[in-house]
């Protein structure tokens, strides 16, 4: 004789469906939430790169990018700005001699500036180069912003858990 219990479940086969297309809906859900997020990213990156000419920060695009059905990143890029890298990461601009090229020679402010007639002819001089300090202007931004980041991804799972 054999003795047990019995029990049977009903509705497994809609959970399951329920669960398969979870991936497809968090990453609906993600993108949504994510794309106002990026733009959120993107001013405050520009605020954090500067005005002196507003061309730096102008250039700072943001997108959201979906890798498959699992990965979602935020991208923030510039482009049309030589000396973007160059102000996000810092680095050295070697020196060079500096010719005269549209006149004879150059001609510079000395002892005691113009107004003084104080000036210096050169047909070329040696800049020395210079060292340009890292602003980190994407990099702290996106560091920054990782616990809304990571808030916005937790709320995306619990509001396709619900739907």
């Amino acid at each position: 004789m054999a003795d047990g219990i019995t029990i049977t479940l009903r509705g497994q086969e809609a959970l399951v469906a329920h669960l398969k297309s979870a991936p497809d809906r968090l990453m609906g859900h993600l993108k949504n939430e994510l794309t106002a997020f990026a733009s959120d990213v993107r001013d405050e990156a520009a605020k954090r790169a500067g005005r002196r000419s507003g061309r730096l920060a102008g250039s700072i695009e943001a997108r959201v990018q979906m890798i498959g059905s699992t990965k979602v990143s935020v991208l923030l890029k510039t482009e049309g700005v030589p000396y973007a890298l160059i102000q996000e990461r810092g680095g050295r601009i070697p020196g060079r001699i500096i010719m005269a090229s549209k006149t004879k020679a150059l001609a510079f402010a000395w002892m005691g500036g113009v107004a003084l007639g104080g000036k210096a002819f050169y047909a070329h001089v040696s800049w020395p180069g210079a060292n340009i300090p890292a602003k980190h202007y994407i990099r702290n931004t996106l560091q920054g912003k990782k616990p809304e980041f990571e808030a916005i991804c937790r709320r995306a799972m619990e509001q396709t858990m619900r739907s």
